[in-house]
């Protein structure tokens, strides 16, 4: 078995068996229960706020790690009694949000003046110091009493709003196979990345065809699942007294909305570059109108695919400018069986934090070079997530998402350079595949923001999010992007229906922003002496230091337009490298 048999997850590593769950579920009830003794009482002392906040986070961990465990159990046996694992760790969520909703507004209710009194009174409470100054912060009292009766009910909308629409494309939808030169081939989320990768066009062409068929056969019902979705965000923004659901979503993290605006801004007269690498591919494949079904083509022959164990070991060399802590958490990933290979059809791959445990990664493997990528990506997840969590207490052990993202591509862009210079691959092959990945990490991610920032904008003016309204908008992107020389089809515009990202409101900007972030800390990692322990920092930093402060101590402004002007720079001498004559 090799390495494949330390790629399972041993789900003991939470609860020995269903029924020692059962019974920490029985035993959370009785604490959340007890909990609401402190109803009107959680600010009547500093002794009270103190033991209402270490109650609440106890119990909060205790909850995220039962989700967990449902969760994991339902991608590991995708089963009958998984899924009623899932839906029962569903309700133990909405009773602990119904019930422990009064916190957030009772301890609105302080000021910060007595907080301090509070903190000298009970020197512990400094502990929960960033919770309580965020909930001063972003609370509102006229609206407190809404918000504490409804929230837990948007919640559950929104879970269940997600989870249809997972049912709908994951379960429900079924693919045509179709035949080339005697041979059927099956389309699934599994298999769809390779067959576009084909150096045959017609397979290529088929397989993207009966890919999203279902996408546009159901595009209504795909629009009215995100209809419901946006207009919970656009109501919770309100609820909280927040400009926009833009304002509300990137409050969470302490990022400033000019960040994503001047993102998605600074790129209209920025595209150009992009349209070229149209051009010249389109050139490149020889054919007379380039389609969606063509990015992703090679330019030549060559069939590198790779195994397990090689992955393994590129990861050790390709990571190793990180240093040597960093080379014992890779080893630590596969010696404790952190990852889980995806036996589902489904294409589906994440790390999921677990409070009080390692990291838990799944995988979808297809010896595909793009699954190296995804391997690399998500350790880059696991690690960061190792490291901050490290001597800290939940909540403070929760990394920053906005940092995550970031530290998953750098590993990414260390395993593309490790690639180039060790010419495991031909230069042409890694020369298209690093454009394409480019393209996609931060062209594409930009692109479906934009999208994402104007449904928002439809919903919150009183407008109903249709399917004709959608593929519209989605083409007219998709047009302003790649220019006249994409060839758009009747598929083109039902594309969004396949980016669940979109329920998770604003989310793929910090992709785009991580590509970005992580180019310059890249350099700075081959150019600057001590950069590595600055950037081992950065992974050890607590998620109570807002995201932007973290990248400034590490040399990454955000707050002007050159690293983004730089990033296209640097995407068009890419481009300008398939022009010349490549071995």
């Amino acid at each position: 078995m090799g390495i494949f048999s330390k790629l399972e997850w041993n789900l003991q590593d939470l609860y020995k068996n269903e029924s020692d769950w059962m019974s920490e579920i029985s035993l959370l009830r009785e604490s959340i229960n007890e909990f609401t003794a402190y109803k009107d009482k959680v600010i009547s002392t500093s002794n009270n706020l103190y033991e209402a906040m270490e109650l609440f986070f106890s119990i909060n961990e205790t909850v995220n790690k039962i989700i967990a465990y449902a969760n994991l159990n339902y991608d590991k046996y995708m089963d009958f009694k998984s899924q009623e694992m899932v839906e029962t760790a569903q309700n133990v969520l909405s009773d602990f949000e119904e019930k422990t909703s009064f916190l957030n507004n009772e301890t609105s209710r302080l000021s910060l003046g007595r907080f301090d009194t509070y903190v000298r009174e009970t020197p512990d409470l400094v502990k929960y110091q960033h919770e309580i100054k965020n909930i001063l912060k972003e609370q509102n009292n006229n609206s407190n009493k809404v918000k504490s009766e409804s929230v837990h009910h948007f919640e559950t909308l929104y879970a269940s709003t997600y989870n249809t629409y997972q049912l709908l494309t994951q379960a429900d939808f079924e693919f045509n196979s179709f035949t080339y030169a005697g041979k059927e081939y099956e389309i699934n989320y599994s298999n769809f990345a390779k067959l576009q990768e084909s150096d045959v066009r017609t397979i290529r062409k088929k397989s993207y065809k009966e890919f999203y068929t279902p996408f546009l056969q159901y595009s209504n019902t795909l629009a009215s699942l995100l209809n419901i979705s946006v207009k919970k965000d656009c109501i919770e923004a309100k609820l909280n007294n927040y400009k926009d659901s833009l304002e509300y979503a990137l409050s969470k993290e302490s990022i400033p909305t000019n960040i994503f605006i001047n993102l998605i801004s600074h790129i209209e007269d920025q595209l150009g570059p992009l349209h070229k690498y149209v051009q010249i591919k389109k050139e490149a494949l020889n054919v007379n109108q380039f389609h969606m079904y063509d990015f992703s083509a090679p330019l030549n022959k060559e069939n590198f695919e790779i195994g397990l164990q090689s992955a393994k070991d590129l990861l050790f060399k390709s990571l190793k400018p990180l240093g040597e802590e960093y080379q014992k958490i890779i080893t630590e990933s596969f010696n404790n069986r952190w990852y889980n290979i995806n036996t589902s059809q489904m294409s589906i791959s994440y790390a999921m934090d677990v409070p009080g445990s390692h990291p838990f990664i799944l995988l979808n493997w297809k010896n595909r070079v793009n699954d190296l990528f995804t391997l690399s990506h998500e350790l880059g997840h696991g690690a960061h997530y190792s490291f901050s969590s490290r001597d800290k207490c939940y909540p403070r052990s929760t990394p920053s998402i906005f940092i995550s993202e970031i530290v998953a591509t750098v590993n990414e862009l260390l395993v593309i350079k490790h690639l180039i210079h060790s010419k495991r691959m031909k230069q042409l092959s890694m020369l298209n595949f690093f454009i394409e990945k480019f393209r996609i990490s931060f062209f594409h991610q930009i692109l479906f923001a934009e999208f994402e920032y104007s449904i928002h904008g439809y919903v919150s003016k009183g407008y109903s999010l249709t399917s004709e309204l959608l593929c519209n908008k989605y083409r007219e992107l998709l047009k302003k992007y790649y220019g006249e020389d994409l060839k758009l089809d009747e598929y083109s515009g039902a594309i969004w229906g396949r980016v669940p990202h979109f329920y998770s409101s604003f989310y793929v900007f910090k992709y785009a922003t991580a590509f970005v972030a992580a180019t310059k800390i890249v350099k700075k990692l081959d150019t600057e002496d001590g950069y590595k322990d600055k950037y081992l920092d950065l992974l050890k930093s607590s998620s109570s230091v807002d995201p932007l402060t973290l990248l400034d101590k590490s040399g990454i402004d955000f707050t002007g337009c050159d690293v983004i002007s730089d990033c296209i720079y640097f995407f068009d001498s890419l481009v300008e490298q398939l022009k010349l004559p490549t071995p």
